[in-house]
């Protein structure tokens, strides 16, 4: 099974290169390497596994890199690069992080170009390989953030260099200020 030979012939053909000998029924029959696996030659009772960074098709002769946008999680195996990660290499053991105030939302992408960049007011403070909008904080020392979630221009008098996001009721008094609540204004 999965042998031919020519008329006249005394033996079989082998297993070609992308199959495995394999033993049924007291018979050697030709087997397809499983996907993950290669076989290079012709005839051999095995298929060998792709090693990390690397994967196959069913009945292939050679282990291909993991393509664009992937990401070798383990032998044979070929994972899409999680959201607020990319990858523009074959073959690599890990995805690149979207940089600073940047975040991705989708897996498997293949450019740093798809990473989307915050608005100018905005910020994700310190953190690289963000997933959505919400880490995109407003910019300390600048602005602080409304309940609903807008920019506002830090008032006079106040200190927003806390940390991004920061809400009015945290935004504490500058030098020469004070305020007589935490969600009030601050006066000289």
């Amino acid at each position: 099974e999965g042998r031919s030979s020519k008329p006249g012939s005394t033996k079989c053909s082998d297993c070609t290169p992308g199959k495995f000998v394999k033993e049924v029924n007291k018979q050697d029959v030709c087997e397809i390497c499983p996907t993950g696996y290669k076989q290079g030659e012709a005839d051999k009772k095995e298929c060998s596994i792709c090693k990390i960074g690397m994967t196959s098709e069913a009945g292939a002769s050679t282990c291909d890199k993991c393509g664009d946008g992937s990401y070798g999680s383990e032998d044979s195996v070929c994972t899409d690069c999680p959201a607020g990660y990319y990858q523009v290499d074959k073959g690599k053991q890990h995805c690149t992080a979207c940089p600073i105030d940047t975040f991705l939302t989708e897996t498997g992408k293949k450019s740093i170009a798809e990473c989307v960049n915050c608005n100018t007011e905005r910020s994700t403070g310190t953190t690289i390989g963000n997933i959505d909008i919400a880490s995109c904080l407003c910019k300390r020392t600048d602005y602080y953030q409304d309940n609903d979630g807008t920019c506002i221009i830090c008032p006079p008098g106040g200190d927003c260099s806390a940390t991004d996001g920061l809400t009015l009721n945290k935004i504490t008094a500058k030098k020469g200020y004070w305020k007589s609540q935490t969600n009030t204004t601050f006066l000289a």
